[in-house]
């Protein structure tokens, strides 16, 4: 069974994902490219969130 620390944690990155898209995506229109240090933010929060998934799934 997944401890509360582990659920609570990845419901944070859930929570930090949605904000940081919230945020980059903000003024974004039909096929808007976020600037590279956007997308950079993007790509570092979705591997932080594929580490806690393997930390999971390995626990």
């Amino acid at each position: 069974m997944e401890s509360e620390k582990r659920k609570s944690s990845r419901e944070n990155m859930v929570q930090k994902l949605y904000d940081t898209c919230k945020q980059i995506f903000a003024n974004g229109k039909a096929g808007y490219v976020p600037p590279p240090h956007d997308i950079q933010r993007l790509t570092s929060l979705l591997g932080m969130y594929l580490c806690l998934i393997l930390l999971v799934r390995g626990a």
